[in-house]
């Protein structure tokens, strides 16, 4: 090989090895900030509950799963506000993650709460006479008939 062919030879391969290295230097895309869990969790009584939040990001889609039933399901999101509804009992464990542009978040991962107490309903139990109705008035229909 000739001095000539060996530096050409040189050339090319410190060339190559050079572009090579360049496409390691590209920047890489920040990731996605995870969502946080769901601002309110709603139990709907029919085994559903509704979750209801704000994304770190405008459009997107939405993806929940119940880990415990394996069930996901996702909306897409214009103004980052979401609700959706997934089947989960109260101690189901949940993941809930978006997707914008081709890149998935990180999880937020939270457990379903239990449901509030139901009002209390109210006491059926026979109320006390007050005090303004002397006892037995109100069994007596004296002044009630305009017969007598």
């Amino acid at each position: 090989m000739s001095l000539s062919s060996r530096r050409a030879f040189c050339v090319l391969v410190c060339g190559l090895t050079a572009a090579g290295l360049g496409g390691c230097n590209t920047p890489t895309l920040p990731p996605l900030p995870p969502p946080d869990a769901p601002q309110n969790i709603e139990h709907l009584g029919n085994g559903e509950v509704m979750l209801q939040g704000v994304l770190p990001t405008q459009e997107a889609k939405l993806f929940v799963l119940n880990t415990n039933s394996g069930e996901i399901a996702g909306i897409f999101t214009h103004d980052a506000r979401y609700a959706v509804a997934i089947r989960a009992r109260e101690g189901d464990f949940m993941h809930l993650w978006y997707s914008t542009e081709g890149l998935d978040s990180p999880l937020a991962r939270f457990e379903i709460p239990p449901a509030p107490e139901a009002e209390q309903a109210p006491d059926d139990s026979p109320q006390e006479p007050s005090e303004e109705q002397p006892v037995g008035a109100a069994d007596s229909d004296a002044g009630l008939c305009p017969c007598r």
